[in-house]
């Protein structure tokens, strides 16, 4: 690790770990307390705590073995990732109807200047700010995305010079503000 590196993650107030894919079967439904079970004692076996962790997830479906993820869903849990799924069992009845494997990525918030993981706690502005980020750039990826509530705001945003298409023909402000942010302003 660079100096650069070591020295941002020190000084980092909202870390979290990264953990999968973890490929999910056909049967793999998390929704339900006795199928998830066997899913949530292997995960605690390799990663000790992470099934009571906070955090946002992601689940994606990979359609051949050799085709990439395509992500269909972002949420987050401030419970813990084993109590947010049982909520979840119309989305695994779309998930797992998919074609192609279905794998899942846990992105765990740690608690500040330790390894550990943050257990349960209301509201959770970290976890919020992570969720809205994924949902938007999986939203480039997928424009199909399952997630309703964020999708309507990040698909109906338009702000001249930085995202969606102005009515109209552009102001100079506009037309500034797109020079400053580069290309990936629409």
């Amino acid at each position: 690790m660079t100096e650069a590196i070591l020295e941002e993650t020190a000084t980092a107030k909202f870390v979290y770990q990264t953990f999968g894919p973890f490929k999910l079967t056909s049967r793999d439904d998390l929704s339900s307390q006795t199928i998830a079970g066997d899913f949530w004692d292997e995960l605690d076996d390799k990663h000790p705590g992470l099934r009571a962790d906070i955090g946002v997830y992601l689940f994606a479906v990979q359609a051949t073995k050799k085709s990439a993820l395509t992500p269909w869903y972002v949420g987050k849990t401030e419970d813990s990732f084993e109590r947010r799924f049982r909520n979840h069992r119309k989305l695994f009845e779309k998930l797992l109807n998919k074609n192609g494997s279905v794998v899942l990525f846990l992105m765990a918030r740690s608690r500040r200047h330790s390894k550990k993981f943050m257990g349960a706690r209301k509201d959770l502005p970290s976890n919020d700010v992570l969720e809205t980020m994924l949902i938007e750039r999986c939203l480039h990826l997928n424009p199909k995305l399952f997630n309703e509530d964020k999708t309507r705001y990040v698909k109906g945003l338009v702000v001249p010079g930085f995202r969606g298409k102005p009515r109209g023909k552009p102001n100079d402000s506009a037309r500034q503000m797109k020079q400053m942010l580069g290309s990936s302003a629409h």
